[in-house]
């Protein structure tokens, strides 16, 4: 049958869901009494709730299949996933079918040569996920799970949600014989041993990926289904060791856990104009019986609804069919407080004015997601409407972009940024940043205004700022000790803004003298900030990292501040909205015909008040999976909040400002070129909207 081309138009029903549920029924041939299971009582908890559509499980990483597979061994007694299906479809919801790609113990256990390895013919690690069995797309496993997927397809469902899809990232897998023979045929006989870790190896990746993809929805049309496929990790090409820059998804689909980091993810994913989910669950974690309190998961759903996406919510489902009733009806009180804003939660398109940089390239990504992390939380925290770009693109969509250390620019980032600023648009550079051949001019000198004359001998610094604009908010009027190396530059058009400080001692023994020692200032007055205007723009450049973390960098608030301080200069001290509030309290802003849509999220029921740090194992379970979850009711309520808003920077001059849902009129003052009200209080979550 000839390959037909999808469009997106095909998932519009993506969008509509503000909550969607993805319960989670593992189990085994060995279950004591698997007769529990009671389909229709589960199928009336989700049309309680009020779910329109639902993931669930046709197969899962341990191997056994919750239908009747026709080349397995090891079925169960029951077509639990018929039966659910049928009971679903009736109550006029939408099933996607989970399929475990990746992980399979079964088909591992049987066919051990169908397994990923390296190239010592080793089994990978898995031991993150518990399973022993990594299967690898090259070898007959992946024609096994496309059978089993027309299988699945036989059932009325909407599509398919695969899961740890796609070769392993890592260089050092798989060099299974399979992949050998493989990438010989895609790249022309070229020995794949040789070519580890190449361009040609990540392509080849790349493409197993995107043919799997591709297959799977055509799976779909073969059975006249829905040609809708969703893989998890689409969009955040930094998020899994099977994410990558592959845009074959119906939705982009990232696991989160945690409010804060949906917020960086939702202002990430937003930037592609896709449907978009945000998974957590509501326990602890997935497979969990222990459930989340009650405010943080109205607070992970605030936070991926005032993005523009689907909160994805897990559910646990025991082997023997128990589940939450408290859950339940928890879940369906939620619900009903996002359809009650659903008019303001829907169809609106965000404000920003601040964008942060990162990569959707994985390898690089996973080498600097802690500086862009870093600036995503320095924004947050200072009340900037902010955005996370997927690398140079829509830079329009704000007034500043800060580029922070490491990230990658090419020839046409250059071309792009250099219009951008060229057209009014102002830049924040943060060293080190790219040099021509090594340790030449900066790839960037047009812009930056500065000549390199080399990397600093210390290996601490402190940045004095000069502009009084940069010592604002509570700024030390001390220097800021930055932990890392840092640019010697000489001006070449750009002006100084404040200067850099060598330390005198390497910091390890400073720390035993410092109380007697001032930091040594060598040279005197060598640039550490420089501004340099540049068509109709500016361009700031931080000689040494801001964003580079210490041991220190949770009670060091000083970076942040000087970070805010510099995007409010470059703002021209006119954002378009702030808030007066902790830094905890999260502002988003949206646009909607003729309404501008502010919500205020408070972190204080957040298991931690930043993103995750660097390393890729902590992102992967600590940095997701939170550690530590207080219980407790609406009691961290805020004081009265100030709203400050610029009219002539958000294109429209509001009349009056109201609470949602409540209804509470919030009288509006003027005051230099600014309106103002104040907001009386917030427990997790307020929306106010704008007319």
């Amino acid at each position: 049958m000839p390959r037909q081309e999808t469009t997106r138009d095909h998932a519009a029903w993506l969008r509509d869901d503000l909550m969607r549920g993805m319960p989670h029924f593992i189990t085994t041939a060995w279950t004591p009494d698997q007769r529990l299971f009671d389909t229709e009582a589960i199928a009336e908890a989700w049309r309680k709730i009020g779910f329109r559509s639902v993931h669930i499980l046709s197969k899962h990483e341990t191997g056994p299949a919750l239908y009747p597979a026709r080349h397995r061994n090891d079925n169960l007694d029951r077509d639990f996933f018929g039966e659910q299906v049928d009971a679903y479809v009736r109550r006029d919801i939408r099933v996607s079918a989970y399929y475990c790609v990746g992980l399979d113990d079964w088909a591992g256990g049987m066919h051990p040569e169908w397994c990923v390895r390296d190239e010592h013919g080793q089994f990978a690690d898995t031991t993150f996920w518990a399973s022993p069995s990594w299967m690898c797309l090259s070898s007959p496993w992946r024609d096994f799970a496309i059978q089993e997927l027309h299988e699945v397809a036989e059932y009325p469902i909407s599509g398919f949600w695969l899961d740890i899809l796609g070769l392993p990232v890592d260089p050092a897998l798989c060099f299974c014989d399979h992949c050998a023979r493989a990438y010989s045929d895609f790249a022309g006989a070229a020995n794949l041993t040789n070519m580890r870790g190449s361009e040609g190896h990540w392509e080849f990746k790349m493409w197993s990926h995107k043919r799997f993809v591709e297959d799977a929805r055509q799976v779909l049309r073969d059975h006249g289904r829905d040609p809708t496929v969703i893989f998890n990790g689409a969009g955040a090409p930094f998020f899994k060791r099977y994410a990558e820059p592959f845009d074959g998804s119906d939705s982009d689909s990232t696991e989160c856990h945690n409010p804060v980091l949906m917020g960086a993810i939702g202002r990430l994913n937003r930037n592609s104009g896709n449907a978009f989910e945000l998974l957590s669950c509501s326990e602890q974690s997935w497979v969990h019986t222990v459930l989340k309190p009650d405010t943080l998961v109205e607070l992970e759903a605030f936070a991926a609804a005032a993005q523009g996406a689907t909160y994805t919510v897990g559910f646990t489902v025991t082997p023997e069919g128990r589940f939450s009733p408290g859950n339940i009806d928890r879940m369906a009180s939620i619900n009903a407080k996002l359809e009650a804003q659903g008019e303001y939660l829907r169809g609106t398109t965000p404000i920003y004015d601040v964008g942060v940089v990162s990569s959707r390239d994985n390898r690089e990504m996973r080498e600097v997601i802690g500086n862009v992390w870093r600036w995503t939380d320095f924004m947050r925290q200072g009340h900037l409407l902010h955005n996370v770009l997927p690398g140079f693109h829509n830079l329009d969509a704000q007034r500043v972009v800060a580029i922070p250390a490491g990230i990658a620019i090419d020839s046409a980032a250059r071309v792009a940024l250099e219009a951008y600023v060229r057209g009014g648009g102002n830049l924040i550079v943060e060293a080190p940043t790219r040099h021509e051949l090594g340790d030449g001019p900066y790839f960037l000198r047009d812009l930056l205004g500065l000549t390199f004359q080399g990397r600093s001998q210390s290996d601490w610094h402190y940045i004095e700022p000069a502009d009084p604009i940069l010592r604002r908010d509570g700024m030390t009027t001390d220097p800021i000790l930055v932990p890392g190396p840092a640019d010697a530059v000489q001006l070449d058009g750009a002006e100084q803004l404040g200067a850099l400080i060598h330390e005198f001692v390497p910091h390890d023994l400073a720390h035993l003298i410092f109380l007697a020692n001032p930091p040594h200032r060598d040279p005197p007055d060598q640039p550490g900030i420089t501004l340099n205007r540049y068509g109709k723009g500016c361009v700031v450049f931080i000689a040494a990292q801001l964003s580079r973390r210490s041991p220190r960098d949770m009670t060091d608030p000083w970076a942040g501040t000087l970070a805010q301080n510099l995007a409010t200069l470059l703002l021209d001290d006119r954002p378009a909205a702030t808030i007066e509030a902790g830094a905890r309290i999260e502002l988003v802003a949206n646009r909607q015909d003729g309404r501008i849509i502010i919500h205020l999220l408070n972190h204080a029921y957040s298991p931690t008040p930043a993103l995750p740090a660097p390393d890729v194992r902590e992102l992967q379970t600590a940095g997701i999976m939170p550690t530590s979850i207080h219980s407790r009711g609406v009691i961290d309520r805020t004081g009265p909040i100030a709203v400050s808003l610029d009219p002539e920077m958000l294109g429209m001059y509001p009349t009056s400002a109201r609470l949602v849902p409540e209804g509470e009129d919030l009288a509006l003052s003027t005051e230099s070129n600014r309106q103002l009200f104040e907001v009386p209080g917030l427990g997790v979550h307020q929306t106010i909207v704008l007319e």
